[in-house]
C-alpha cells in the first residue's frame, strides 16, 4: 500500500502561502536543488541568485505583498527574484502591475540594502495553467509544468524537510497534468469529470487542452479562457473570434465615452462547461467593445444616450438578420449580451467526436455572422429594413 500524500494528508496542497513556503523553504536548504528551481523559472542562474535567500509574503507598502523574492548579493552584482504563485484563484485587481512598479522595486531594493545599478530584476507569475497571462507585461508567465523537468539528486540539509516536501509536491504535479491529458477515444465528459477529482483539480487545464485542439474556420482565433465561480455555480468558458467582429473599441470624448455603433462592438462564440451540471452549451453574444454592464451602459454618466440608442439599434439588426441563418439548433435570445445558445448533448461523445462537432458548430456560427455583418455593411438604415436582402 502507498504513503499518502504528505501534503494532500495534510489538507495544505491546494493553499497558494503553504506551496510559497514550500518553494521558499527547499531553495534556501538545499544549494543542490537551487540550480533546478531556478532553470524551471526560466532565471538566469548568476552568482547572486545561487547564493541568495527566499522570503515569502514580503511587504513592500501600497504596491502589495509578494509571494515570493529571492534576494541575491555579490560585490559587483545584485538580483531580485519576484514571484507571483497561483494554484486556483485568479489574479487580484491590477496585482502584477503593483508589484512591478518602480515604487515595489526601490522598496525591495531598500529592504535589503541593494545598489540599484547594480540589480537586475526578474518578475515570474507562476501558474499551474499554461497560456494564463498576467496584466503586467514586466512578469514572465511561468507553468508549473516545467517543474516536471526537476531532475535533482537529492542532497540537502539533513535537518530540513526538503526531499519529503519536494517529493511530495512534484507527485502533485505529475498526476495534475497527467490527467489532464486528451485523449482522443476517451469519453469528454468523463474525462473532465476524472480531471476534477484529481488533487489540485486539472479539469480546466483539460477543458483548455480540449479547446485549443478545435480546427477553427479560417480566421477565427481562440482569445483566452477562464474559470468563473458563482454562488452555486462553476464554469469554464473561452472565447472564439475573428479580427473583423471586433472592429474597434469606445473612446473617451470628455467627461463622457462615446460609441461608434458600426465599430464599437465584440462578437464571439463562448463554449461553456458547466462543472456541477457537466453541461456544455455554446453562446453566440454580442456586446460593447469593451465589455461593460448594462447599468454602465445606461447611466447618463458614462455614455451618450443617443450613442447608446444607436448601439442596441444596430444590434437588433444584427439579431434579426442572424436569425435567418443561424444553426436550427441554436435557441435565439434576446437578452443585453447573448444573440443565441446551442446546448450540446454530448454525454456519449468521445473526445474526437466531440472535437468534430463543435468545429462544425464554430464554422456554422462563424458563417453566419460573417454574411450578416457583410450585410449591415453593405446597405443603408432604411435598406435593412426588410428581409428581402436574404
Amino acid at each position: 500500500m502507498s504513503r499518502a500524500n504528505l501534503l494532500t494528508a495534510l489538507g495544505v496542497h491546494r493553499k497558494e502561502d503553504v506551496i510559497s513556503n514550500l518553494l521558499a523553504h527547499c531553495y534556501n536548504h538545499s544549494w543542490t536543488l537551487r540550480p533546478h528551481l531556478l532553470r524551471a523559472l526560466h532565471v538566469p542562474q548568476t552568482p547572486a541568485l545561487l547564493g541568495g535567500q527566499a522570503h515569502t509574503r514580503v511587504g513592500s507598502g501600497d504596491s502589495g505583498v509578494p509571494d515570493v523574492v529571492i534576494v541575491g548579493r555579490e560585490s559587483d552584482k545584485h538580483a531580485i527574484v519576484v514571484i507571483e504563485n497561483k494554484l486556483d484563484a485568479a489574479e487580484g485587481d491590477k496585482q502584477t502591475e503593483r508589484y512591478a512598479s518602480p515604487a515595489c522595486r526601490a522598496r525591495l531594493e531598500k529592504k535589503w540594502n541593494l545598489i540599484p545599478s547594480l540589480v537586475e530584476v526578474h518578475y515570474r507569475y507562476l501558474t499551474l495553467f499554461p497560456g494564463e497571462l498576467p496584466e503586467a507585461k514586466a512578469f514572465q508567465p511561468v507553468s508549473y509544468e516545467s517543474f516536471l523537468g526537476i531532475n535533482w539528486d537529492g542532497e540537502h540539509d539533513p535537518s530540513s524537510w526538503v526531499a519529503e516536501f519536494m517529493s511530495a509536491w512534484l507527485e502533485l504535479l505529475r498526476r495534475f497534468y497527467k490527467s489532464a491529458e486528451l485523449k482522443d477515444d476517451a469519453n469528454l465528459f468523463a474525462a473532465l469529470g476524472c480531471a476534477r477529482e484529481n488533487e489540485l483539480d486539472s479539469g480546466f487545464l483539460l477543458f483548455c487542452r480540449f479547446m485549443e485542439s478545435i480546427d477553427l474556420p479560417q480566421g477565427m482565433v481562440l482569445k483566452g479562457s477562464q474559470r468563473q465561480s458563482r454562488e452555486g455555480r462553476r464554469y469554464y468558458l473561452t472565447h472564439f473570434r475573428k479580427k473583423a467582429w471586433a472592429p474597434s473599441e469606445m473612446f473617451r470624448d470628455g467627461a463622457k465615452w462615446r460609441l461608434d455603433p458600426d465599430t464599437c462592438f465584440d462578437i464571439h462564440v463562448q463554449p461553456q462547461y458547466d462543472v456541477l451540471g457537466h453541461k456544455l452549451v455554446v453562446y453566440l453574444h454580442y456586446e460593447t467593445n469593451p465589455y461593460q454592464t448594462l447599468k454602465w451602459l445606461e447611466s447618463h454618466n458614462n455614455l451618450d444616450p443617443s450613442d447608446y440608442a444607436a448601439y442596441k439599434e444596430r444590434r437588433a439588426e444584427f439579431a434579426r438578420y442572424f436569425a435567418f441563418h443561424a444553426p436550427k439548433e441554436m435557441v435565439l435570445r434576446g437578452r443585453n449580451n447573448q444573440i443565441g445558445v446551442m446546448t450540446c448533448p454530448w454525454q456519449e461523445f468521445s473526445v474526437a467526436a466531440a472535437r468534430q462537432e463543435l468545429s462544425h458548430i464554430a464554422g456554422h456560427i462563424a458563417h453566419a455572422v460573417d454574411i450578416t455583418l457583410d450585410a449591415l455593411r453593405m446597405t443603408s438604415p432604411e435598406q435593412r429594413g426588410g428581409s428581402e436582402l436574404f
